[in-house]
């Protein structure tokens, strides 16, 4: 595992250098695991990737429904989250219809997901109240 980029951010607003960044990276078909402890703002990020790449409505937390999907001009993103999965139990989805679709799954752990599908690792740290930490790695 490599380190790609690493980012100090203590305002919302700077997470728009780190979304630009990962979209430079990202291509159809990547999927993504994001790590961190409640509240480090892995939801967060993902809204603000949305929002850079032209996203208008509403981004929600997959926590209830546990998978929310965008289309983006033919582009979907899915966004799980699986805080409530017991990494034990079937996955609620199959996996194999999301090819060419970007993943940015939560709790990974927790799910059954294959791990070498994975092409990145995101892992956000609170350092302080209003300080995170966001690193990017390779996988």
């Amino acid at each position: 595992m490599k380190v790609l980029h690493q980012f100090l951010v203590s305002k919302e607003l700077e997470l728009k250098d780190v979304a630009q960044k990962l979209l430079q990276i990202l291509k159809p078909g990547d999927w993504v695991a994001l790590e961190g402890e409640l509240g480090a703002g892995k939801t967060t990020l993902v809204r603000h990737v949305l929002f850079e790449m032209g996203y208008k409505d509403p981004v929600v937390s997959p926590t209830y429904p546990l998978l929310v999907e965008y289309d983006m001009d033919g582009q979907k993103i899915i966004h799980i989250d699986g805080f409530r999965l017991d990494g034990k139990s079937p996955d609620p989805w199959d996996f194999r219809e999301w090819e060419k679709d970007i993943l940015f799954v939560e709790w990974s752990e927790k799910t059954r997901l294959p791990r070498s599908k994975f092409k990145l690792r995101i892992r956000l740290e609170i350092v302080e109240e209003v300080k995170r930490s966001i690193t990017f790695f390779s996988v």
